[in-house]
């Protein structure tokens, strides 16, 4: 179901009925949680809860189960939760849900890594060349994430050099004199002696 709602400069659209439209009262104490979501997906910070859960807390039951699928079964929760980010894309900015895939993509490789790696000493292989491919790819995620966090942060930092070079150009008298004042101050020290 939907309701038509307003927008930014009047326009109108549909979105989807969620918790906050039905109790209008705790609304205001799911705002926190929910802010970050499209309406539909209001219920996207459960889902993370218990991702969460999964990933660390139950691998204890995993390993007193037994310690043979203790990558394994960290390995498939990963997959499945990069899977759902994927599929789902559950945040309002498109910047939060690429962000979130790749962490969660990057988790996966670091898992992978780790099998790959326990494989490999129970096989007395030859780690140096797989050891080395995998830390290729991790560093390919890790470029990716930081090109994706320096992209975000790009706009604001050439704003605030925009912001401090007009404010330099407009008060280049006072920031001239502001300057000079200890090298002045320093001569007039000497003066008096």
């Amino acid at each position: 179901p939907t309701i038509r709602a307003q927008g930014d400069r009047g326009t109108f659209y549909d979105r989807y009925i969620n918790m906050a439209d039905i109790d209008v009262d705790s609304a205001q104490y799911m705002l926190p949680f929910t802010r970050l979501y499209e309406d539909k997906f209001y219920w996207w910070q459960c889902y993370e809860i218990i991702r969460r859960l999964a990933q660390t807390s139950f691998v204890v039951f995993i390993q007193i189960i037994n310690e043979d699928y203790e990558f394994v079964y960290a390995i498939l929760v990963s997959f499945i939760c990069v899977t759902l980010q994927a599929y789902f894309h559950p945040f309002k900015e498109d910047f939060d849900d690429r962000l979130q895939l790749m962490l969660q993509i990057n988790e996966f490789v670091i898992l992978f890594s780790l099998l790959c790696l326990q494989e490999l000493q129970s096989l007395h292989e030859n780690q140096d060349q797989i050891g080395f491919a995998l830390m290729v790819i991790q560093l390919t995620i890790g470029v990716y994430t930081m090109r994706l966090l320096f992209s975000a942060m790009y706009l604001p930092i050439v704003n605030i050099i925009a912001i401090v070079w007009v404010y330099f150009k407009r008060n280049a008298h006072t920031v001239s004199t502001f300057l000079c004042k200890p090298k002045q101050r320093s001569r007039e020290v000497e003066y008096a002696m």
